[in-house]
């Protein structure tokens, strides 16, 4: 099975301190370019959703790549963009890849 390196952004309304979409996209490519992981379009998810609701459409299909084990990298701008809390964003990806 290929792994792929995926990319997430969050934007939340609720959020004053947040980065747009595009900028939290552009930060993680640069990233990943810099560290040597190439990124395909199609696994570049964004939700304009809370951060309090973990059933989200594309943080949904991220979890599904995460549960098949596709996922050889997942990166965010902030953990914060998985949840608002990052101990919760820890928990969650930690039950994903157990």
């Amino acid at each position: 099975m290929i792994r792929v390196n995926v990319i997430y952004a969050r934007f939340s309304k609720d959020d004053s301190d947040t980065f747009s979409i595009d900028s939290q996209i552009r930060g993680a490519r640069t990233y990943n370019e810099k560290h040597g992981m190439a990124t395909d379009e199609e696994y570049i998810f964004a939700d304009e959703w809370t951060g309090m609701d973990f059933n989200r459409p594309a943080f949904d299909k991220v979890k599904r790549l995460l549960e098949q084990r596709r996922v050889a990298n997942l990166t965010v701008y902030k953990v914060n963009r998985i949840s608002r809390q990052d101990y919760h964003a820890i928990d969650i990806i930690g039950k994903l890849l157990s």
